[in-house]
């Protein structure tokens, strides 16, 4: 949609946004008195990885080491400038690498920034990353929670102005809360984007909680995962009884990371003995698992006639929107989504889509089920900032076990 948008008229829109950006109403900013954090905010430079072209496989063109990028600045009253500790990668980075949802993704940060400075039709030099873990150092003035000097931790939307493989970060106040006492800067790191999705598919799509999911039978395909592990481990706190799929040879890992009752190879034919036998079925899986399944294969395992649901976070969304354009992807997408809905309805079940939403509330009661032990951060590797290559590099080969987080202070 945006592609037809005259480059002038563009400009021109800039122009006159930027010219009422000067009597913006941020309000005053209190900042940090520290004289590290002091000497950080007054420095306009900082470090970032930024992606230069959409590309299927990353290189030192593609994907590069900006040490002189500016610094991002707090345009809404409802921000805070975060310096950034540590990060991770997730599988949509990957994929937003190659342009995946582009077309979609644009219209939603060009809607979210409407009214300042950063009016675009291209994304690009695009800065990747969901996950944060960092020390508040500036807040507009109507952010009223949080100080500067929190430690925070949070996930900004895929629309999002920029990502978190930066040195620093603007988020809104509803992208974070204060982090968890007992996990260390770095750790935190590997919760958020993925806490949040699943969080997502099971509670606000799904229709699970602490209080209705006891005894629940529920199907994570995908557990090794970051979001099928977080899954696992969330449901195990609400009491359901969960079955997951992995490779056989994460079996050990994913059952005793994650305290799965039971797993099964998803290269077996093992999982006919569960057909109809669940109450929620949620696709969470990778690439190389059951990324492109259709509905059909997850509703055969739902029991029939008691509001079962599957639940899946591979939709065709993105991907209409960015074959067919906007308007025509989103209205095939409907169409798509109300045959699905149709279709499971004759056995009284219900395919739903969920996708990753910034939930404030949802954060901070992960926070407080991590300080209790009850959720852990399940980790593959720990990575410098300096081989951020690398993490892409181990998640395009898939088949993860837990997430891969980058240490960047």
């Amino acid at each position: 949609m945006l592609s037809i948008v005259n480059k002038t008229m563009l400009a021109n829109i800039k122009h006159i946004v930027s010219r009422h950006q000067q009597c913006w109403p941020t309000g005053p900013l209190r900042y940090v008195v520290s004289d590290t954090a002091t000497n950080s905010v007054t420095e306009s430079a900082m470090n970032c990885w930024q992606l230069n072209a959409y590309s299927k496989t990353l290189n030192d063109t593609t994907l590069s080491l900006n040490i002189n990028c500016h610094k991002p600045i707090i345009q809404k009253p409802t921000e805070m400038l975060v310096r950034v500790m540590s990060s991770s990668v997730n599988p949509i980075d990957l994929a937003m690498s190659s342009g995946y949802g582009r077309s979609l993704l644009d219209v939603l940060q060009m809607t979210t920034d409407y009214g300042v400075d950063a009016i675009t039709y291209d994304r690009l030099p695009l800065i990747l990353g969901r996950d944060f873990c960092g020390q508040v150092v500036e807040c507009g003035h109507q952010v009223v929670q949080y100080k500067v000097g929190d430690m925070v931790w949070g996930a900004l939307p895929p629309f999002w102005r920029s990502g978190t493989l930066s040195q620093f970060i603007v988020a809104d106040q509803s992208h974070l809360c204060l982090k968890p006492s007992n996990l260390s800067v770095i750790d935190s790191s590997a919760i958020p984007y993925v806490g949040l999705t699943a969080w997502a598919a099971l509670h606000t799509i799904g229709g699970l909680n602490q209080l209705n999911a006891r005894n629940k039978r529920v199907l994570i395909l995908g557990g090794s995962g970051g979001v099928g592990s977080f899954a696992i481990q969330l449901l195990k706190t609400w009491g359901a009884h969960v079955t997951t799929t992995c490779a056989a040879d994460a079996i050990d890992f994913v059952v005793s990371n994650t305290g799965a009752d039971e797993c099964v190879d998803y290269n077996s034919n093992d999982l006919i003995g569960y057909l109809g036998t669940f109450d929620l079925v949620l696709n969470a899986a990778s690439i190389g698992q059951h990324r492109d399944l259709k509905p059909e294969f997850g509703v055969k395992y739902l029991r029939k006639w008691k509001s079962a649901k599957y639940v899946t976070l591979s939709t065709p969304l993105l991907n209409n929107t960015d074959q067919f354009g906007l308007i025509i992807g989103s209205g095939l997408s409907a169409f798509t989504a109300i045959k699905q809905t149709m279709e499971s309805c004759i056995d009284g079940h219900s395919v739903r889509w969920a996708y990753f939403w910034p939930n404030p509330c949802a954060l901070k009661t992960i926070t407080k089920l991590v300080e209790k032990n009850h959720i852990k951060a399940i980790i593959e590797n720990k990575i410098s900032f300096s081989d951020i290559p690398l993490a892409f590099n181990r998640l395009a080969r898939g088949h993860a076990r837990g997430k891969t987080v980058i240490e960047i202070e």
